[in-house]
Formats: structure tokens, C-alpha cells, sequence
């Protein structure tokens, strides 16, 4: 109602020109006449207006969209491209030289969406996550807890969804993992054009380092089961989050 009286009263007479027509009538009318059209013009431009202030407080009062169900919002922290990570963790503080925890993760959505599965399985580890995360700001996170001294004793990467992963990159970050004892490599499972380029970078990458680094075959391991995905192929489902967890828990165990 509210809606079609300040219609009524901004748009209708512009376009016919009956608002100047009124005014002059208004003008020269006298007496109850000249009342009853103040009292009628005063009466429109309040409902204009009382349309106006109820606009400004419902866009005031609007909420964002909620996040999907399938990150853990708590976790999410974005400071950049090139650097964005997410601590979680009872040994956040811990002194520079301390690894916080005897594990590390390091990925992108999808294992930030597994975090409360992750946490299950491996027992508490040190998250460094983000949405979007890309090789490079794997490689920057890395530098920055290997100058502090806080990589764990294993150190597990999820990366190459959302962008392209070079060899140079893979054997970067390998140099900086020099010091850690056992490296897992989770692949990709991804409906983009780079899933089988990046699955085969990380393979070779993985063979070129024996003695420290593991493949974790997501790839397989959840192919032909859609029921562990939502509906864009790469988040997991609750299903999903378990058992990636527990596929990379399996690995992270093995001698």
C-alpha cells in the first residue's frame, strides 16, 4: 500500500503534468477549498516519505547471505592472496622455535571445510587454511612457520584446486619442508580443466622425493561416490569430510 501511494504521487503526475496543474490550483484556491487540498498534498508527501524511512531500515537491517554449510566459518580468515591462513588450536601462541603441534595442514577450502573431521583424526593438528588458497600462498605459509621454527613433524598439503600447480612450485615447496620428517600430498578432486595436469605434477612430485613424501590418492579414493560431495564436485559432505579425513589419518600412521 505504502509502495503504490508514493507511486501514485512521484511518478503519476511527472509523467501527465498534473503536478504543476495541481499546484497552481492549489495556489489560487481559497478558503475549505485551499484546506482540503494542503491537507491532501501534505498527506502524500508523508507517505513518500514514510515509504523512504522504511527502506533505509529495512536495507539497514539486512543480513548477509550465510556462508555454505560445508566451511567451517569459525576458521576462515582471508588477509591476501599471498598470504592468507588460518590458525586454529589450543598452541596458537606458542614462542617462535615451538612447533605448535606434532602435525600441520595446509590447504584450501576443502580442507577447511574438513576441519572438525581433521581434528578427529589426527588428534588436534595446527590448521593453516583458507578459501582460495593457491600453491604460492602454500609456499609463503610455509616460509613464514619455517622462519619461526613452528612446522610440525608432519606437514600435509592440500593445493592445486583452484589454479594450476608447476613443478617449480612443488620442489619450492619442498625446500622449504627440508627439515620436516614425513611430507603427505593430497590430490585433486576437481571438475576444472587442470585436475589431471596438477594430479600428475604432484605424482611426479612425490616420486622425486621417496624418503619423505607420500601421495594420498583422494583422486581414486573418491571417484565414481558423488554422495560425498556437495553439488559444485569439489566441497565435501559430512560423509565425504570423514572419509578424506580418515583416508589422510591412514597415511599419516603408515611407517
Amino acid at each position: 500500500m505504502l509502495a503504490d501511494l508514493s507511486y501514485r504521487f512521484v511518478e503519476t503526475p511527472i509523467r501527465t503534468g498534473a503536478l504543476g496543474r495541481a499546484w497552481r490550483e492549489l495556489r489560487e484556491a481559497q478558503g475549505a477549498r485551499r484546506w482540503r487540498l494542503g491537507a491532501y498534498w501534505s498527506g502524500a508527501v508523508g507517505t513518500g516519505a514514510t515509504f523512504c524511512v522504511v527502506l533505509g531500515l529495512a536495507l539497514a537491517h539486512a543480513q548477509p547471505p550465510t556462508p555454505p554449510s560445508y566451511l567451517s566459518v569459525e576458521s576462515i580468515h582471508t588477509e591476501g592472496s599471498a598470504t592468507p591462513e588460518s590458525e586454529t588450536g589450543p598452541a596458537a601462541d606458542a614462542p617462535a622455535g615451538t612447533p605448535k603441534d606434532p602435525i600441520t595442514v595446509v590447504g584450501d577450502s576443502v580442507m577447511l571445510g574438513s576441519a572438525g573431521e581433521l581434528e578427529r583424526a589426527l588428534g588436534n593438528p595446527t590448521f593453516a587454511t583458507d578459501v582460495g588458497l593457491q600453491p604460492m600462498g602454500v609456499i609463503e605459509i610455509l616460509k613464514k612457520r619455517r622462519t619461526a621454527g613452528q612446522l610440525g613433524e608432519a606437514v600435509v598439503v592440500h593445493a592445486g584446486n583452484n589454479v594450476p600447480f608447476t613443478a617449480e612450485q612443488f620442489d619450492e615447496m619442498m625446500g622449504l619442508l627440508e627439515d620436516v620428517p614425513k611430507v603427505v600430498i593430497v590430490n585433486l578432486k576437481v571438475p576444472r580443466p587442470w585436475e589431471q595436469s596438477n594430479n600428475e605434477v604432484l605424482a611426479d612430485g612425490v616420486r622425486r622425493y621417496p624418503d619423505k613424501a607420500v601421495l594420498v590418492d583422494w583422486h581414486a579414493a573418491s571417484a565414481g561416490r558423488p554422495e560425498l560431495f556437495v553439488e559444485d564436485g569439489i566441497h565435501l559432505q559430512p560423509e565425504g569430510q570423514r572419509v578424506y579425513a580418515d583416508l589422510i589419518a591412514t597415511h599419516l600412521k603408515a611407517p
